[in-house]
């Protein structure tokens, strides 16, 4: 069985055919449009034309935000307003007449993380413009609720969090938490990319910024520890691809601790996973 899965960031839409062992057969990506949804719709409906074939059975999204309960639709989707309560899996079905499975991206990238692994209980937190998290759980993807580690507090009365939480792991541990740290810090602008060069080389003011980041992250992983007890937990995103950076400062008590493997490709294959196992469990 084949499936396509699509992946939607922020600016840009990715998306792969996968064989029946999750071999990529094809990719291809097209721009994100966030204004205006008659034009996402066309450009993600390009997309997936020229993924198609025959032997293509369903189809499977991935994008940040909240899922309506029956995975056609995203209720509130931040960063493409177009897509808020529109039902994208219902029109792309229509257009295709293929089952369309829809999912969170935290969830997405997991799934295909997952795949390469043999654990079943598995907690995956990405760091980029926020902290996104998802849990599988003796084999079951599941994201929110108690398995939001994006959005649990790690400082009292902390900086005031967009979910208007105050110390939330998402305002000190994302990416842009890192960039606005370190350029008060150096009095300047500068990117998160140079610190993790500066860092390599030696620089001191780099090296608190590090260990103070791995400090709360630290707490983080161990706050996931007491609560959910996973056998694995998996750094992802992209400030995560600075892994050497990091690693000598992650502590553990009993989850081992890996980095993702598979970068921004875990969401497309996430997504193709997903949807062709909705398949199986409809027969």
């Amino acid at each position: 069985m084949k499936t396509i899965g699509i992946d939607i960031g922020g600016t840009s839409i990715k998306g792969g055919r996968f064989d029946a062992n999750n071999v990529l057969e094809a990719s291809n990506s097209v721009k994100t449009e966030k204004k205006e949804y008659s034009s996402f719709l066309s450009n993600i409906e390009s997309l997936i034309s020229s993924l198609l074939d025959s032997e293509v059975k369903g189809i499977g999204i991935v994008s940040a935000g909240d899922i309506n309960d029956d995975h056609s639709s995203y209720l509130n989707i931040l960063n493409i307003p177009c897509l808020k309560g529109k039902d994208l899996g219902k029109d792309l079905k229509e257009k295709f007449n293929l089952p369309v499975y829809i999912e969170n991206d935290a969830v997405g990238a997991l799934v295909g993380e997952a795949s390469l692994r043999k654990e079943k209980n598995i907690e995956m937190l990405t760091f980029g413009t926020g902290v996104g998290s998802a849990a599988i759980i003796n084999g079951k993807p599941i994201h929110g609720g108690e398995y939001d580690f994006g959005h649990v507090s790690l400082c009292k009365n902390g900086y005031r969090c967009k979910c208007g939480k105050r110390g939330c792991s998402e305002v000190y541990l994302s990416a842009i938490a890192l960039w606005r740290a370190a350029c008060k810090r150096y009095n300047r602008n500068i990117e998160v990319v140079e610190v993790m060069d500066l860092y390599r080389q030696g620089d001191q003011i780099a090296k608190q910024l590090i260990e103070e980041y791995c400090l709360l992250l630290n707490k983080l992983i161990a706050l996931i520890e007491s609560k959910i007890h996973p056998e694995l937990i998996i750094l992802g995103g992209g400030l995560m691809n600075s892994s050497d950076v990091f690693a000598p400062y992650l502590k553990s008590s009993k989850a081992k601790i890996e980095f993702a493997k598979m970068g921004n490709k875990a969401g497309c294959l996430g997504a193709s996973i997903l949807i062709r196992k909705e398949l199986e469990n409809a027969k």
